[in-house]
């Protein structure tokens, strides 16, 4: 199970380590695969967030693809002239911006609902604290101490994940859900046998 699974490379104290060593023109790039309800990339914003990374906010770009997300921090602040070179590469790859420091169109090439990845994404990054503390998935930043990546699981979200995914049970079978339930089926069935 991947809830259970320790992964002290993607916690804040491991984000501050990486950009500490960056040289002055370093980047630090962090790839994950787009989810949705979007869980993983919100919790790599949570993570970048807590990492007191100095000018956070001025040295971060994101852009999705069709399938992925990718965060990039640079040692430094953009330039003027690095953030058009950037735009134009974005443009002719198809990418969109979720997060940039210049105007753009959300959701312009990979065509979402909505722009659930770049709304998210900003309010984390903006400290909006309470967009974390209601959202549906547990997408707080990640510690050494509590380095469990894929646990999402929230048991007072539990009614609002159900309606909002229209009675579809998938998102529940990730491994996260499905530990709670397989302990519980256990726990009822030692009682059973131990009567």
């Amino acid at each position: 199970f991947f809830s259970l699974a320790e992964n002290y490379q993607l916690t804040k104290e491991a984000f501050k380590a990486y950009y500490d060593h960056l040289s002055d023109n370093g980047l630090l790039i962090i790839t994950r695969w787009l989810d949705f309800p979007p869980r993983d990339s919100f919790r790599v914003a949570s993570t970048l967030k807590e990492a007191n990374i100095p000018g956070l906010k001025e040295k971060l770009i994101a852009f999705n693809g069709l399938t992925t997300i990718t965060f990039v921090v640079s040692k430094q602040a953009y330039t003027g002239q690095e953030l058009h070179s950037i735009e134009e590469f974005a443009e002719s790859m198809g990418y969109d911006f979720v997060y940039f420091q210049l105007d753009f169109t959300p959701n312009e090439h990979n065509k979402f609902p909505q722009p659930y990845y770049h709304d998210g994404i900003n309010r984390i990054i903006n400290d909006q604290t309470s967009y974390a503390s209601n959202y549906v998935f547990d997408i707080s930043a990640l510690t050494d101490e509590k380095p469990f990546f894929y646990d999402f699981f929230k048991w007072r979200t539990m009614g609002a994940l159900y309606a909002l995914l229209k009675q579809r049970w998938q998102p529940f079978l990730d491994s996260g859900f499905l530990l709670w339930f397989l302990f519980a089926g256990w726990l009822v069935f030692s009682i059973i046998l131990a009567l």
